[in-house]
């Protein structure tokens, strides 16, 4: 089958198991039934299409695994199509409705193989492959999504960021996707803008935060590479040494490419609210897991099917519930509280700056987040 093209890239989830047995043995099984359907339909002997179906499917497998438009990568969408939170329902539809209309025909040649004999033999055949295929894939698709978190995409409303942050100011800083630049975009999806020159397109760079020789303001810097990492500052003096930016100078010193930036969030969270606790997984099945201990809430938002498996990487969770993170090479928005989603921009390694002023200590004295 056509939908075996990219179970490569997911080793050590539910999914990569699932398509390794596929791959193994669940084409013999697929091949099976598809022969016994071929055969009640068209009335033609068992074994002849039992043998030209099992040998139809592991012929789509290997055709499928060729490429057909998709990719294995260690750290980004597996379709090879420009795919969003805005558009990724209708892309996965259209990929399904695809690999279908693909399988059906990679497979017809062994229908007409198997339906020697019959009459009517090139029509029967493109009928008897399509019914297949259908019928084969309405078994595939439920049992995929066992194994396929898709609730980014199911429990999450897609919004404008607006909507979103209407309490909480601030700027996201991030390397832009498509020039490797350093880009500013607020947190409500406005003044998007680029800060400085860097070029730098390794996908696995990384934004760090370190102090000027003064000591009095922040540079941001870029680093890449495998350790020890490679790196640059590209904007000096650009955030005054008060900048509300939580923990987040102390995690992105820590040498890490991108491909290693999951786990904790930065916490940029008022002391005085219910705190929440969120982490990303390293696997795209593991995605974005949030508790909040005070309330017993948990949210938990990831994608990872055969077709696109997003991962998610370097967490900010900010006051009123929000977190922003990449998501695959998206820079997204989420309302924890609302469970809403919104675009912000298309890049890497967001880092965030709060502009509210941090609250003070019980003593009067600024907060340590300050």
């Amino acid at each position: 089958m056509a939908l075996t093209n990219c179970l490569l890239a997911n080793i050590g989830t539910p999914l990569m198991w699932a398509g390794m047995f596929h791959l193994a043995f669940g084409n013999a099984l697929i091949g099976i039934f598809e022969g016994l359907l071929l055969a009640r339909l068209f009335r033609v002997q068992h074994a002849h299409a039992i043998l030209s179906m099992c040998l139809a499917n592991y012929a789509s497998m290997a055709i499928g695994v060729l490429g057909l438009g998709l990719k294995h990568v260690g750290f980004s969408s597996t379709l090879d199509w420009d795919v969003t939170i805005l558009n990724a329902k209708g892309v996965l539809l259209i990929a399904l409705v695809i690999c279908i209309l693909l399988s059906a025909a990679f497979e017809w040649p062994f229908c007409y193989f198997a339906l020697r004999g019959r009459s009517h033999r090139v029509r029967d055949s493109v009928a008897g492959s399509l019914v297949v295929q259908l019928a084969s894939y309405a078994i595939l698709v439920p049992l995929y999504l066992v194994v396929s978190p898709v609730n980014v995409l199911t429990s999450l409303s897609v919004v404008s960021p607006s909507t979103i942050a209407t309490s909480t100011s601030a700027d996201v800083y991030f390397i832009g996707r498509d020039d490797g630049d350093l880009h500013r975009v607020s947190l409500d999806g406005t003044d998007a803008a680029r800060v400085a020159q860097a070029g730098l397109h390794d996908r696995f760079a990384q934004l760090f935060l370190a102090r000027s020789r003064s000591a009095d303001t922040y540079d941001l810097g870029i680093r890449w590479g495998p350790e020890p990492c490679e790196e640059r500052i590209v904007a000096g003096d650009i955030l005054p040494a008060n900048a509300r930016i939580g923990d987040a100078a102390g995690d992105r010193n820590t040498p890490r490419d991108g491909w290693l930036a999951f786990g904790r969030a930065v916490n940029l969270q008022d002391a005085d609210q219910p705190q929440w606790e969120v982490n990303a997984g390293a696997w795209a099945a593991e995605g974005l897991h949030a508790t909040q201990a005070a309330t017993h809430r948990d949210v938990h938002v990831a994608l990872e099917t055969p077709f696109l498996a997003w991962y998610s990487r370097c967490p900010s969770v900010l006051p009123n519930d929000l977190v922003v993170y990449q998501l695959d090479d998206q820079i997204v928005l989420l309302d924890l509280n609302t469970r809403r989603i919104a675009l912000l921009a298309r890049g890497r390694s967001p880092l965030v700056v709060l502009r509210t002023p941090a609250p003070e200590g019980p003593t009067g004295t600024p907060s340590p987040t300050q």
